[in-house]
């Protein structure tokens, strides 16, 4: 029995094995000395999911899916010689009136499978609870609780519109915070960290006396809108799910940034095609990526939008950090799934890396965006998207995405074709 007020490896394989042999809370908790409670919010915190069909069964999950007499639903369907949709392997990524069944027997202890008996047979989403994972999961959630900063981006906002006009006119963090003592709730030390960590729009060289004294060896950390955000979208998890759910290729998007604390780029691009959509944004932050996902959506519909972007795999900048909002519409409907790579393994989405390289010929590192448009951004991206590769058999882009998609849905970016002849990958393109 455990001695230590958290739970150990040892305790969660007890809690495995004992789920297995279908014990419950009450002698799970016993046995290795914790209260019930304990052990219930262990096992529904802890748990994980699993899309696991029964071998010849097909993954539908549908609750609708005996009564349903659809057909042809999917345009790129593998098993288009099966009468009804029903009996399709992607019924449920395709219908847009799919709703999904789940096993009653999870919303009732133990709220997890181990050791139900009809695991062989079910077809419907599962949940398990594995030591490993249960302690993997904790060891991560304990990091991450104590890194970051305790601030929204709501707060940050309202720092930089009380804040900003006063220090860039000579005033102090002191003078301010006494000035306006109704609208900031933080103290000066919290300010001047926010400060160095570049949060704020002033920097420390609108700080007078701040810049007279020797730099603290600091490491600067983002801030992340939720520190769950990893749970159950690694790419361990992605790789997962594209085996047993969706083998459609993802979108790999990533942030291409001027200079710093200025503007930057969303760059979101379809790995079967190379080609790349580029958004402009004033800060680089999460709400500014759920913006362009929203614009997206509301530009293409629900039906399309879910067709170009069945897997979205992001890295951890702090800008991705609010996977929910880009996972599901306004309405609470889901729309896409995000996944994260591995930290310092940019080679797991390598085609959005190498794309950057020539937006960079144009938009040098270190090179402010803050003059630039929208427009400026789409010619850019006019140019880049119809630059012939010899990766795609010497098609560019624009030929292979309109190959794949259709003329209608490239007409609804704003990118034009450039000819050949006319293309230019030199800063001289906004000159």
């Amino acid at each position: 029995m455990s001695t230590k007020e958290h739970l150990v490896l040892e305790d969660r394989k007890q809690i495995e094995s004992m789920l297995d042999q279908n014990m419950s809370f009450t002698k799970i908790g016993k046995a290795i000395g914790k209260s019930t409670s304990t052990i219930s919010r262990e096992v529904k915190s802890r748990r994980i999911e699993r899309n696991q069909t029964p071998y010849g069964r097909i993954p539908n999950r549908c609750r609708n899916s005996y009564s349903c007499s659809k057909r042809d639903i999917c345009a790129v369907c593998k098993k288009r010689e099966h009468p009804l949709c029903r009996t399709c392997s992607f019924c449920n990524q395709k219908c847009a009136d799919f709703v999904e069944s789940f096993c009653p027997k999870l919303n009732r202890a133990p709220f997890v499978c181990n050791g139900c008996g009809q695991i062989r047979s079910c077809s419907l989403r599962k949940q398990f609870y594995r030591a490993e994972k249960a302690q993997k999961s904790y060891e991560f959630l304990l990091s991450e609780a104590r890194s970051g900063f305790n601030i929204t981006e709501a707060e940050i906002d309202n720092l930089n519109e009380v804040m900003t006009e006063p220090i860039q006119q000579g005033q102090s963090i002191n003078h301010v915070l006494m000035s306006y003592p109704d609208s900031i709730s933080f103290s000066s030390r919290s300010i001047y960290t926010y400060t160095r960590a570049g949060l704020l729009n002033f920097r420390n060289w609108d700080l007078p006396r701040v810049i007279k004294m020797k730099p603290r060896k600091s490491k600067s950390t983002p801030l992340k809108v939720d520190k769950k955000c990893r749970v159950g979208r690694t790419w361990a998890d992605f790789l997962l799910f594209k085996n047993e759910i969706c083998d459609f290729p993802p979108v790999e998007i990533d942030s291409v940034i001027g200079s710093r604390g200025g503007k930057s780029l969303l760059t979101i691009m379809f790995s079967n095609s190379n080609f790349m959509l580029a958004f402009l944004r004033n800060r680089n932050d999460s709400q500014s990526v759920i913006d362009c996902f929203n614009l997206l959506y509301d530009l293409l519909g629900k039906q399309l939008f879910s067709d170009l972007f069945p897997v979205i795999i992001a890295d951890n900048g702090s800008e991705f950090s609010n996977p929910a909002a880009i996972e599901f519409a306004p309405d609470g409907s889901r729309r896409t799934h995000l996944f994260y790579c591995d930290p310092q393994a940019p080679f797991q989405k390598p085609r959005v890396e190498e794309n950057h390289t020539l937006i960079r010929r144009i938009l040098p590192k270190g090179s402010s965006f803050d003059p630039l448009s929208q427009s400026d951004i789409d010619l850019v991206m006019s140019h880049v998207n119809s630059y012939k590769r010899a990766s795609l058999s010497r098609k560019s882009p624009f030929e292979v995405f309109s190959f794949l998609y259709g003329e209608h849905v490239l007409s609804l970016f704003p990118y034009k074709l450039i000819d050949p002849k006319d293309i230019v990958l030199s800063p001289s393109l906004l000159k």
